[in-house]
C-alpha cells in the first residue's frame, strides 16, 4: 500500500532541522519502499505491505526521536485517502490563484466546527472536509487568521498545513 507522511514543523526559521536524504535513508531504514520526499518541508511518499496506521505512525516518530533527537508530530494518510482530500477542495480550478489555496490536514475528526466561528477570517475563506480544511487566503497565508497554530488552539486537534502546489506534487508523486 502506498502512504503520504507529513511531517509536523520541521526545517522552519532554522529549527528541528532534517535534512532530506537522511530522512530516506531513515525511511530505507525502516524497510518501507520506494522512499519519495518532496521539498524541505517533511513530505514523504513511500509503500509498505504494513496497513496499521498507528503502528507506522508510532514507528516513525519513536525513529524519529532517535536519530534526530526532538519529537515530530507524524501524520501518515493512505494514497488513495489522499487523493480524495485534493480533488475535494471546493476552491480550486483552472482561474483560481494557485498561490492564495492551502491545505490544513487535521489529525483526527473535527467534532465541532463552531469552535473556529468566532476567527475574524478578514476575507478568508475556508470549507472543512473529510480530515482536512481547504483555505482561500485573501492576501497571503503568513498574514492569514487561520494560521496553522491558530487552527490546532481552536481545535485542539494536530494539523499541518501545505499550500496548494505542494498538495497537487505530493498527490501526483503518490
Amino acid at each position: 500500500m502506498k502512504y503520504v507522511v507529513l511531517l509536523r514543523g520541521i526545517n522552519v526559521g532554522g529549527k528541528r532541522i532534517i535534512k532530506m536524504d537522511a530522512l530516506r535513508a531513515m525511511m530505507d531504514d525502516l524497510n518501507f519502499k520506494n522512499v519519495k520526499t518532496y521539498i524541505q518541508s517533511g513530505n514523504i511518499i513511500f509503500e509498505s505491505d504494513e496497513t496499521d496506521l498507528q503502528k507506522i505512525t508510532k514507528t516513525i516518530e519513536t525513529t524519529l526521536k532517535d536519530t534526530f533527537g526532538f519529537d515530530v508530530h507524524v501524520l501518515v494518510i493512505e494514497s488513495t485517502r489522499f487523493h480524495q482530500m485534493v480533488d475535494g477542495n471546493p476552491y480550486y480550478s483552472s482561474t483560481v490563484d494557485i498561490k492564495k489555496l492551502h491545505g490544513t490536514i487535521v489529525e483526527g475528526n473535527i467534532e465541532n466546527p463552531n469552535l473556529l466561528n468566532d476567527i475574524e477570517t478578514k476575507g478568508d475563506e475556508y470549507v472543512i472536509g473529510n480530515g482536512i480544511l481547504y483555505i482561500q487566503c485573501a492576501g497571503d497565508y503568513h498574514t492569514s487568521p487561520l494560521s496553522n497554530n491558530i487552527l490546532e488552539k481552536k481545535l485542539k486537534l494536530t494539523c499541518t498545513t501545505r499550500n496548494w502546489k505542494t498538495m497537487l506534487a505530493i498527490k501526483d508523486m503518490a
